[in-house]
């Protein structure tokens, strides 16, 4: 096939069928050009061209995409309904007494009630009742009274169906 279109359409000059050039700005208006005028006279575009459509890199590339989209589907589905975190206050107050902060996520789409509880031989001091929207996260301290030496105290999120113990330091 023997056109010129594609050298006067395109903005730099360029004539496609020299092949390669550093020139070119990626306009693909010499690819329209031939296009038209081959579908004129019901000739393929780009009688030259050896490259294939599909590839193996294109299978590689959505494979890995697919694979990754799943794990991130997966890793959402399988998060923890609720999320509860604790650790001590770094600050003094008298013997047999610690600050502790707490957060607690809600990952469902039901408000939930829920109570934190201390085990034997502690006093919770503070509010241990907590209700969490859907998708809300609540964030708050607690004061715990140990009667005697306590190296861990264990606080245990109960209700709702849910029950979730995390240890922390006792000074």
């Amino acid at each position: 096939m023997k056109c010129n279109d594609c050298v006067r359409i395109c903005p730099v000059g360029i004539d496609i069928k020299e092949g390669l050039s550093t020139s070119c700005i990626a306009c693909a208006e010499c690819i329209d050009a031939c296009w038209l005028k081959s579908s004129k006279r019901n000739l393929p575009p780009f009688p030259n061209y050896k490259g294939k459509i599909i590839r193996p890199k294109t299978f590689w590339l959505a494979g890995t995409t697919a694979a990754s989209a799943l794990v991130v589907v997966l890793l959402f589905a399988m998060r923890p309904p609720v999320e509860f975190t604790l650790s001590r206050v770094q600050e003094p107050l008298p013997a047999g007494l610690n600050r502790y902060a707490f957060t607690i996520s809600n990952n469902t789409s039901e408000p939930l009630d829920l109570k934190i509880e201390a085990p034997e031989g502690t006093t919770l001091i503070g509010e241990h009742a907590v209700s969490i929207k859907p998708f809300g996260e609540t964030r708050s301290k607690v004061l715990i009274k140990a009667e005697g030496k306590r190296d861990t105290v264990t606080l245990t999120l109960k209700g709702d169906g849910i029950s979730i113990s995390r240890e922390a330091g006792f000074l």
